[in-house]
């Protein structure tokens, strides 16, 4: 019953994209993304796959890209104004995770491993009437979370 209700909602869904009809928030990530695509070629990254995803797992990467030895898997968080918090905040645990699983099974499609591949997080701000300002975060998180070990003494 829940697949089911699920496929109709997906072609709903798709019947109002192909009608030109994007929602403000899905908009402003598409242009985030183009913009946070066109500084990582400028710096030099060659541009593998865009929204890479697989049926079986829910989801996508937003970049894949090649920079000298590294695979870089990106995730572009966008923002049509500066909030309190940092755009890249909101790639929590359970995206980090997602993100692995995915970049491990595009991994999966080929014989030899790349000899460095990193995650990447990109944050792209659309403020009106200025150009797109982009910051990239590095190796922003790896394949594993740390351990966060707290003390038990009392302040």
């Amino acid at each position: 019953m829940f697949d089911l209700l699920l496929s109709v909602l997906e072609k709903l869904f798709a019947e109002k994209r192909e009608e030109g009809d994007v929602a403000p928030h899905l908009e402003t990530g598409r242009r985030g993304e183009e913009a946070a695509e066109k500084a990582l070629v400028k710096d030099g990254y060659a541009i593998l796959a865009r929204r890479w995803g697989t049926k079986q797992q829910r989801g996508d990467i937003d970049l894949i890209a090649w920079k000298d030895e590294a695979l870089v898997f990106v995730e572009v968080k966008a923002r049509s104004a500066h909030d309190r918090a940092a755009a890249e905040i909101a790639v929590d645990r359970k995206k980090r995770k997602t993100l692995r699983k995915l970049a491990r099974m595009y991994l999966n499609q080929f014989g030899k491993k790349p000899q460095a591949v990193r995650f990447d997080v990109v944050s792209v701000y659309l403020l009106p009437g200025r150009p797109a300002e982009v910051q990239q975060m590095q190796s922003a998180f790896g394949w594993h979370e740390r351990r966060r070990f707290f003390s038990s003494a009392r302040l």
